[in-house]
């Protein structure tokens, strides 16, 4: 090769090594750049391109923030009933789910803290059974159950004075009760079950606080109610009077957990994390009998003595299960059939009952109801 065909060539090699260049710039090749070796035995064939630095890869956003609420306020009773929910407040359950500020107010029932509750106060509240039931309704759905938080027949008493020794003794007597609340179901289910019309009693409606020293008095004959008030009368009056019976075999009481449904609407991140930390409480209480009870009494005045049965018999399922829709529906065809519900009511248990907050704090916890309304 002459050296005219040598320089034409390499002329050649440079001007396809420019092209090349120009082609990848237009082309964004950029990270991955684009290496070029000369194929000629001269110096200059061996020029190499070097790579382009590799771009950043842009930054993943940071997770969204859960909107949590700023404060949670409770209404529920100083009761071992509830004890899932003062420990999970006083064992810092809650913070621990980032709900820094859960204010818990006690009621001396479930009763009345619904009356501030359905003018607007609150966010959550524990009721028995039957407020449960007519909190929905009064509230046009306003109102939403999120759980069972405690539940038993044997916490819950028929006490009487001690020449009252059946059922049929009742009759014509004043029985006090807390009207509205589970009080209410006890007495009609006892007295059925036993061959008595309720309407042969007179039912007085007592705050649950005055039960015992109206019993005391002889203001009433009887009172049907759950612990601690059956034993603080055996208490205070000794043998005046007596425990009548139980609810074993009669009906299941429960104390529930309700949330505000617009509370639950703005809140769900916050719902969820409100039943896991109850579910820690739960666990906390249910493993450490002795310290739940020295809470009740140096916070609440709680007696051991009084607290403690009912924390022995009592069942803390945190829970929405077949027993609970069964004991329910049974409650509300009695509500019904005691005049407290319309006939032509149904207890829609897919609005009554919000699910979301267990199912995602423990989807175990809160199987679909069975049926869409209760069985007649």
């Amino acid at each position: 090769m002459n050296d005219q065909d040598r320089w034409q060539q390499l002329g050649q090699k440079r001007l396809t090594r420019r092209n090349l260049l120009r082609a990848s710039a237009r082309a964004g090749v950029g990270a991955a750049g684009l290496a070029l070796v000369g194929c000629g035995d001269d110096d200059d064939d061996d020029e190499t391109v070097a790579p382009a630095p590799a771009a950043p890869a842009p930054a993943a956003p940071a997770p969204a923030e859960p909107d949590l609420p700023n404060k949670i306020t409770v209404f529920t009773q100083a009761l071992v009933n509830n004890a899932a929910l003062w420990l999970a407040e006083e064992q810092g359950f809650f913070r621990e789910e980032g709900l820094n500020d859960v204010e818990i107010i006690a009621f001396s029932s479930g009763t009345t803290a619904s009356e501030s509750f359905r003018v607007g106060e609150g966010d959550i509240i524990t009721t028995g059974d039957l407020p449960a039931i007519n909190n929905w309704f009064t509230m046009e759905g306003g109102l939403r159950i999120i759980g069972a938080l405690e539940r038993d027949s044997l916490g819950y008493w028929g006490m009487a004075l001690s020449e009252i020794k059946t059922a049929q003794d009742l009759i014509g007597k004043k029985i006090g009760t807390r009207v509205g609340s589970t009080g209410s179901y006890f007495i009609d289910i006892y007295l059925q079950n036993n061959g008595v019309d309720p309407s042969q009693v007179e039912v007085i409606n007592l705050e649950t606080q005055v039960l015992v020293p109206a019993l005391d008095r002889g203001d009433i004959d009887a009172f049907f109610i759950w612990e601690p008030h059956p034993t603080r009368a055996e208490e205070v009056s000794g043998d005046k009077v007596h425990r009548l019976t139980s609810a074993e075999g009669h009906i299941v009481g429960y104390s529930t957990i309700n949330a505000r449904t617009s509370w639950l609407e703005d809140y769900p991140e916050g719902a969820v994390r409100f039943m896991r930390g109850l579910i820690k409480g739960a666990d906390f209480a249910k493993a450490n009998r002795d310290a739940t009870l020295k809470y009740f009494e140096d916070v609440h005045s709680v007696d051991t003595g009084a607290s403690g049965p009912q924390y022995d018999l009592q069942e803390v399922p945190i829970a929405l299960d077949l027993q609970f829709y069964n004991d329910f529906c049974q409650q509300f065809r009695w509500a019904q059939s005691a005049g407290i519900r319309e006939l032509d009511e149904e207890l829609l248990l897919n609005e009554w009952v919000a699910r979301d907050p267990l199912v995602g704090a423990d989807a175990s916890r809160a199987p679909a109801a069975p049926f869409a309304t209760c069985p007649v």
